[in-house]
Parts: C-alpha cells; structure tokens; sequence
C-alpha cells in the first residue's frame, strides 16, 4: 500500500486513488488544503497497484525528441482568450475534428478548478488561459482510458506530474490515438488559498462572482493582469501595469502556496513523457529574428514521433516559426528545469491563514512588496529585456538536461 512519509512524495495526481480494485483510497484535505491519499487498511489486500502508479515514486527520466517552435493560433479571438500564443487550441481542435475528446482543467459554478471533458470546439475556452490553482483530476483518467479503448482519439492537458501519472495509470502503454500535453509548471497553489481569497472577491462585491482570469491581456500580454468578473458588470482588475498588490498574486509568484512537491519537483527536465510541452514566449522577436507575434506567442516543444507528425496540422491552424530549443528553454523557460524555493515564512503565513483577514495576512507578509513604484518600474524593465532573469538563467542553463 501507498504511504506518504513526506508530503514532498505525493503531487496529489489521484492516480492512486483511480487505479485502486478495492475502492479503499481517498483524497483528504490537509491544513494547507492539499490533498492527500487515505487508505481504509480493512479493506485493503496490499494488492500494490496504488505504488505502482504512483509518479513520484516511480519516475524515470524519458528520452525524448526535442523540437521546437513558437506558435501563435490564426484566430486573433482565441489569441485574445489565451494566456499565450493558443498552441494548446492548435492541438484540441485537431483531436476535436477527428471525433475525439479533449481534457484539461476548468473551472466549475463554483469557480473551483477541476479536471473537465470536452467534446465540441465551442466549449473550449474553458480550457483556455492559465489557472493558478492545482486542478482535482477526479476519475479522468479512468474516463481517458474509456475512450482510449473504444478507439476516440483523446487530448490530455495538465502538469507535468499529471501527465507523468496517466502514463502511469495507462501502465506505460504507448496509445497510438493519445496526446498529452503539459507545460513548464511554476507550481501548483493551494486551494484552500484561493477559496479564501475567492470568499474576499464575494464580499468585496455587491453582485455574484461569475468569472476569474489569471491572465487578461487587456493591459498587454507582458504583463500579469488578473481580473475577476460579478454579474452586475464590476470587475476588480489587477496589473503589473500599474504595480498592483493583490493578496492571490503575491502569494503566487513569492512562492508561498505551492503544494510541497513543487519545491523539489522531480520532474523537472526538458525531456518530457508528454508529447507536447507548452510555455510562454516572452522573447518572440528574438528567436524568431523580429516576426510580427502580437498578443502572444507560445513556445511549443514536440518530444514524441507522434507529436513530430503532428507539425502539419500546426501549420494549417496556426503561425509558427522553428526556433533553436536551448535559446528558448534558456530565456522563456526555465521553470522547465528548476524547482522555485519556498517562501521562508510559509509555514507561519498558512498558520495565519485561519485567523487573519486577507487584509491583514497581505500587510504582514506582502507590505514591502511593490513599495517603491520606481523600483518596480525598472523590473519590469529589466523583465523585458531579459535582464531580471539573467542569474536565474544561468542557473537553469546549467541544470538543464538531454540538451
């Protein structure tokens, strides 16, 4: 049976859970709203299958192709409802339009994220644009394999360590009609972090909270823009443009709430099992020699034969360039290849979390964030040209692996 002696061993993938004959896993909550597999010892037979899929566990570095491309869709309204280029549409689409189905994590009524199926073009744009909230894959890959079997092509979308624990969950087996595709993750936030702030936005507003975008463009795609919707027509709008603090923005990219696997994640590489990995272009103009890629342009990497046959269908459906991969891992994608390091006070912010007001937990751990606009002014700047990341780079450069 599976037991979890760090929390650093489990990426809450479910895997565990799905794969079990007995029934006897489930997924429980923990201070930091994280879940975690709970075994019912009656029932189970120490039938091992719950150790066997698991990721973390069991992972070995893939061998993979590595070519690479920066993609932006032709439709200028899926760029506009994209957190990048629309590459992951490029993909959807195709296994939509040969009678398959497509998924990847949305949000539900009650703006939780979770995994959801898809099966007509117009329901996409709930998988488009970034969620900064770890996705709940509930059965989906039991409902992958389903279609696997009966023949339907499927489009798989998530995290590096979901897409290593369906393979997983498939025992390794290659489906000619899969495609998986992940992304160069940052890392996976707590849950119980944006029910919290989620509870704020509603009492901040005087209507329902109807909609939330990590990554609105209506600032520019090169800045973070985050904005939620009510149903009387507010918006609370949040931007690096203007040097805005936000309580769920701070405790994202300071690194506060990722779950503990994200810290020392194993599967940090640019040799992915995905066929495809997908991440932000911010440097376009330089690695494609000054092509016009205006709101958004999305690095693709294509590992597998399968995903290298593919290059056709990217072609019809999208702009693309073919750019140097060790350029583009080395300025754009470095979460590819190394873990960010927590935040030092993360276990008092989330000991805080259950009696402070967002209010106060903002001006006790984020009031020096962002203080001085000049200084800001120049890091955005500095982001733009390349410089900010410069020693982060070179840290990554140095750590990446297979190039």
């Amino acid at each position: 049976m599976i037991k979890i002696a760090d929390k650093k061993e489990c990426c809450g993938c479910e895997g565990c859970v799905q794969s079990c004959p007995q029934h006897c896993i489930t997924m429980k909550s923990d201070d930091e709203g994280f879940l975690y597999p709970e075994i019912n010892y009656d029932a189970c037979t120490n039938c091992s299958r719950c150790e066997k899929v698991c990721p973390v566990a069991n992972y070995t570095e893939p061998k993979s192709h590595q070519k690479a491309f920066v993609v932006q869709h032709k439709d200028t309204e899926v760029v506009k409802q994209s957190a990048s280029g629309g590459a992951f549409t490029v993909f959807a689409d195709y296994v939509l339009s040969q009678g398959g189905v497509v998924f990847g994590a949305a949000y539900t009524a009650e703006l939780e994220v979770q995994h959801t199926l898809i099966d007509r073009a117009e329901d996409l744009y709930k998988l488009r644009c970034s969620k900064y909230v770890q996705s709940r894959i509930g059965d989906s890959y039991k409902k992958a394999k389903e279609f696997l079997k009966e023949g339907r092509m499927v489009c798989f979308a998530g995290t590096p360590c979901q897409i290593y624990g369906l393979h997983m969950f498939l025992n390794r087996k290659e489906y000619p009609n899969l495609i998986t595709v992940d992304f160069a993750c940052h890392g996976v936030p707590s849950p119980k972090v944006w029910r919290r702030y989620l509870d704020w936005l509603k009492e901040k507003g005087e209507s329902d909270l109807i909609s939330y975008r990590f990554r609105d463009k209506r600032k520019g795609y090169q800045y973070t823009t985050f904005v939620a919707k009510y149903s009387d027509g507010a918006e609370y709008v949040i931007s690096d443009a203007d040097n805005d603090r936000d309580f769920m923005k701070d405790s994202f990219f300071r690194d506060v709430v990722s779950r503990p696997s994200c810290y020392d994640c194993v599967f940090k590489s640019v040799n992915h099992i995905s066929d495809i990995t997908l991440f932000d272009c911010w440097h376009n103009e330089e690695l494609t020699t000054g092509k016009d890629f205006v709101d958004g342009a999305t690095t693709v990497i294509l590992h597998t034969d399968k995903a290298l046959g593919l290059q056709n269908e990217i072609e019809e459906r999208a702009k693309i360039c073919e750019v140097n991969l060790e350029k583009a891992v080395e300025l754009d994608g470095v979460c590819l290849v190394y873990s960010k390091l927590p935040f030092p006070k993360r276990k008092e912010y989330f000991q805080d979390l259950d009696n402070l007001t967002v209010e106060q937990m903002q001006k006790k751990y984020f009031a020096n964030t962002g203080s001085n606009p000049v200084k800001e002014m120049i890091k955005t700047a500095l982001r733009k040209i390349g410089l900010f990341d410069l020693m982060r780079n070179r840290i990554a450069k140095h750590r990446m692996k297979g190039l």
